[in-house]
């Protein structure tokens, strides 16, 4: 994984737990176009070339990117994976507008692009990481456990030695516990240690 994966992760997981729940029920329905490009005019190189140059800028803006300028780039990134979708820098330019989507508070629109990344690259390394942020936006975002639980299964029977399944099961586990008694599962085991 680049350096600046790591850093847009972070970055976005920074923002995504700082924030919590706000505004994540209510999905912003800010509808002005995404796709910023036309298809028949711009080349592989060109596209890379904007993408890579609106990073830049994104980066540029520190801890607090502006929210106009993730939208932009999520937009260059979908371009991307929906005109050179048989390029092998598709699948990860699709995560990434899915990690921005979800940034900019479109969790629906993550889940659609990470639901794409899965459904549509089945050699991508990071197709069980998109199926896994699928099952925890619809389960801590949206609050939609049943789908959160279809998806955690998913991800135990299509990884099952994957760390993550590891991670699915103990959810699966805990999912319907209220915070009460998520407090005393947890009582319960800190006193067997």
């Amino acid at each position: 994984m680049s350096k600046f994966n790591l850093i847009l992760i972070a970055t976005l997981l920074m923002f995504s737990c700082s924030e919590g729940n706000q505004g994540q029920e209510n999905e912003q329905t800010d509808d002005s176009p995404v796709t910023i490009t036309n298809p028949k005019d711009v080349s592989k190189a060109d596209r890379i070339s904007e993408i890579e140059s609106l990073e830049q800028e994104l980066k540029a803006g520190g801890d607090q990117p502006e929210q106009g300028l993730a939208r932009k780039l999520m937009g260059a990134y979908m371009d991307f994976g929906n005109f050179q979708h048989h390029e092998a820098e598709a699948p990860e330019y699709l995560y990434r507008a899915a990690d921005l989507a979800r940034y900019i508070g479109r969790p629906k629109k993550a889940i659609e692009l990470y639901t794409n990344v899965f459904n549509s690259y089945t050699t991508y390394p990071k197709r069980v990481e998109a199926l896994n942020w699928i099952a925890f936006i619809y389960d801590y975002d949206l609050e939609d456990k049943q789908k959160a639980k279809e998806n955690y299964a998913l991800l135990i029977s299509s990884f099952p030695e994957h760390p993550l399944a590891d991670d699915a099961r103990a959810r699966l586990e805990t999912i319907d516990l209220s915070d009460d008694e998520l407090i005393e599962l947890f009582r319960k085991k800190n006193q067997v240690q």
